[in-house]
């Protein structure tokens, strides 16, 4: 299936009633690393976030118990991630009416201090990632795939590296 922007826009609000206020318990990666589960405890329910970086069949999806149930089996607990463990999202948005989808959470430290974070699903065909950042200081924490000098000269992904959001798709001329 193709993701658009207009795909994008309509899957934000359900995202936003389904995902706020909720904490993060798990985060599983499949064996291929490809996809992501994050499994989110709102209210009373465990919702199930996946992502999935494939190239050709990029996606993120809201999955109930059940569905993961399914699947588990494909899926291991990640090493990726870590850090957001237990943060709480706090909004769900999209950039600029493109293939971004930013979750923003709250992490508590251990001395009790609020630390903003940005969970950026870029679900940009050939070159789509998930990217943790700092929010505050705009540098990336984590990403599912890294992207040196060699691979693109536009932008690179590793951690440390300050972000830089996907250049906007090209426009047709009329």
């Amino acid at each position: 299936m193709l993701i658009n922007s207009t795909l994008i826009f309509c899957l934000v609000p359900e995202l936003k009633s389904r995902l706020s206020g909720g904490r993060i318990q798990t985060i599983n990666q499949s064996e291929d690393g490809k996809e992501l589960v994050l499994s989110v405890k709102n209210k009373d329910q465990l919702v199930h976030l996946l992502y999935s970086s494939d190239p050709v069949n990029c996606r993120i999806e809201l999955w109930a118990q059940r569905d993961f149930e399914k699947a588990k089996e494909r899926f291991s607990e990640a090493r990726l991630f870590q850090r957001i463990l237990k943060a709480e999202i706090r909004k769900v948005e999209q950039i600029d009416f493109d293939r971004v989808i930013t979750i923003t959470l709250v992490k508590r430290t251990e001395l009790e201090r609020e630390k903003e974070l940005s969970l950026v699903f870029e679900l940009t065909g050939r070159n789509t990632n998930v990217i943790l950042c700092d929010k505050k200081e705009g540098t990336i924490l984590d990403c599912l795939k890294r992207i040196g000098p060699t691979a693109s000269r536009y932008r690179q992904i590793a951690p440390g590296l300050k972000y830089v959001p996907p250049p906007p798709p090209k426009k047709k001329a009329e």
